[in-house]
């Protein structure tokens, strides 16, 4: 060990330098290093990026449930297909001139996921977002895959999803029980 310590000495020390072979090797070895360190820098974002899509779709289904909770909880007038499927209904927050509503989604990507609307179901040119464009960061979307009711028990099923592209982060399904026990129905 101090014999090779001594010839790096002489070698900074004295005008020879270093041979070709010994710069080239130097120089694989920082190649080597470097593209190592740039792969985890890569992996590490990439987790990140998982990470904080995975936690801001949390926070975004807990919002939209709490809404759709709210606007379920005491609409007036629900119309729903022969199976029971939710067409229209009436919203307390987002209708738009009184009129009844239908849940939609506005741009959605390959995977189907957006931002929630609700729209005039006389004119689907007609809608209202439910959040703002900042409720979806990181190109994260909602959609709600599943809206029911249950005439009996005057219960709603909701399905709602978030995610994006192909990828669903988070997938809530919450029953809600419509409270002015007078609804309309058809």
């Amino acid at each position: 060990m101090r014999r090779y310590l001594n010839r790096i000495r002489k070698k900074i020390s004295g005008k020879q330098g270093f041979s070709f072979s010994e710069m080239l090797i130097a120089t694989l070895i920082i190649l080597l290093v470097t593209g190592i360190l740039t792969a985890t820098v890569a992996l590490a974002s990439d987790h990140f990026q998982k990470s904080m899509r995975s936690s801001e779709s949390k926070v975004l289904a807990s919002t939209l449930k709490t809404i759709f909770i709210s606007e379920l909880a005491y609409t007036t007038e629900v119309r729903t297909d022969g199976s029971g499927n939710v067409t229209e209904f009436q919203s307390q927050n987002y209708s738009i001139e009184g009129a009844i509503s239908s849940v939609g989604v506005s741009d959605p990507d390959a995977g189907g996921y957006g931002k929630i609307i609700f729209y005039n179901a006389n004119d689907t040119e007609e809608s209202l977002k439910v959040l703002g464009d900042g409720s979806y960061p990181n190109g994260i979307g909602a959609k709600v895959t599943s809206l029911t009711y249950d005439k009996e028990a005057e219960d709603f099923k909701l399905v709602l999803q978030v995610g994006y592209g192909e990828t669903c982060c988070v997938e809530r399904t919450v029953l809600i029980h419509n409270e002015n026990g007078d609804i309309l129905t058809d």
